[in-house]
């Protein structure tokens, strides 16, 4: 209430969400989206529902061409308690985004699987990156902030299943965030653990390591994509109109400040014509004196 921005880029771990990968029909991307918004609402159980979705790539199929789909979806009623709270102050979202996308950007994961681990409040995220691109999320209920041993077998298990299901063989588990300084087990993983650094350019600026990692969520949100927004497609064209309504706006009253110097400058010229007119006006004869001895001369 009290912070004088208007506009907002909000970073968040949503707790009700659908993700999944499938294929569907090689096709233009003219057609892709809608493509996929029907498989979405196929498989998933949400009434109303807001998504983004990468593609993982294409292969052949019983001789048919088909593309590989990962679609991460959030219910809208979610989306719209968020929203709200800023609408309500007034206050314009410019960009909504889940936390782990904006990860993902940060980790290098090139021709390598990474298994990354986040942590929002006692819950854990764990997500599974393969040449930059989110291949599986799984949300893990977690009996206590950082990580416990509960937590590396729930992270053992997500390995086994990403061998067994995925075809993906993580080889480096990345820990993100507040994670990195609170890792309380005592068993280890069977895969080696990292952590994942502030961006360089976020520390040449002087900023502590220790304070960048427990705000690296919105820290990560400096090199967003535009994809990655989960604003719905409704909110994002009244944000549109309402940049447009502000830029007209600015626009005509710059026209109105334009059209009053212009006018006081024709009316200063005006006045200036006017006194000049009445200056050589008043320097001319008596037109009615010279009329009347014009018509006693005719008369005579």
């Amino acid at each position: 209430e009290k912070e004088k921005a208007r506009e907002f880029v909000v970073v968040n771990n949503f707790k009700e969400t659908f993700q999944e990968t499938f294929r569907i029909p090689y096709t233009s991307a003219k057609y892709r989206k809608k493509i996929i918004e029907l498989e979405i609402r196929k498989r998933c159980t949400f009434d109303s529902f807001s998504y983004l979705y990468l593609l993982a790539g294409e292969k052949f199929v019983d001789n048919k061409k088909v593309t590989e789909v990962f679609v991460f979806a959030v219910r809208s009623a979610e989306i719209g308690a968020i929203l709200a709270r800023f609408s309500r102050l007034g206050k314009t979202v410019k960009a909504l985004y889940q936390d782990i996308f904006l990860l993902s950007a940060m980790i290098d994961s090139a021709d390598k699987a990474v298994l990354c681990v986040t942590e929002s409040g006692p819950n854990k995220t764990l997500f599974i990156l393969r040449d930059g691109k989110i291949a599986f999320v799984r949300q893990a209920q977690s009996g206590a902030p950082g990580i416990s041993d509960f937590d590396v077998q729930n992270i053992d298990m997500t390995l086994n299943y990403s061998r067994q299901s995925l075809r993906l063989n993580p080889s480096l588990i990345m820990l993100t965030g507040s994670l990195c300084n609170s890792y309380n087990a005592q068993a280890r993983p069977s895969v080696p653990l990292a952590c994942l650094v502030p961006p360089q350019k976020v520390r040449a600026a002087g900023t502590v390591v220790t304070v960048a990692l427990e705000f690296l969520f919105p820290i990560s949100a400096l090199d967003a994509e535009p994809y990655m927004d989960l604003s719905p497609e409704t909110y994002k064209r009244m944000r549109l109109k309402k940049r447009l309504l502000g830029y007209s706006a600015a626009a005509f009253a710059a026209l109105c400040v334009v059209t009053l110097i212009f006018a006081g400058t024709v009316a200063s010229d005006a006045m200036k014509a006017r006194k000049s007119l009445h200056s050589l006006y008043s320097g001319l004869p008596d037109i009615e004196a010279a009329t009347v001895a014009y018509d006693s001369e005719k008369a005579a």
